[in-house]
């Protein structure tokens, strides 16, 4: 599947690979010891309160219980 964005248009395997660069450039910035910039603290904890959410469907009067 790719992504359409303002005229560029990405495969899933390239914005996996651009996922990973940014991960591992982040690693190399911030290092285990050091603290955790606040806003990057306050987006990941966001990120793990959505992860807890079940997602609507986006196809109506489908329920997640029923099979795709």
């Amino acid at each position: 599947m790719s992504k359409h964005l303002d005229g560029i248009l990405i495969d899933e395997t390239h914005s996996l690979a651009i996922c990973t660069e940014i991960g591992e450039r982040l690693r190399s910035i911030l290092n285990e010891n050091a603290p955790v910039p606040a806003r990057l603290a306050a987006l990941l904890a966001r990120l793990d309160e959505l992860d807890f959410h079940e997602s609507p469907s986006i196809v109506s009067g489908m329920e997640a219980s029923e099979p795709a």
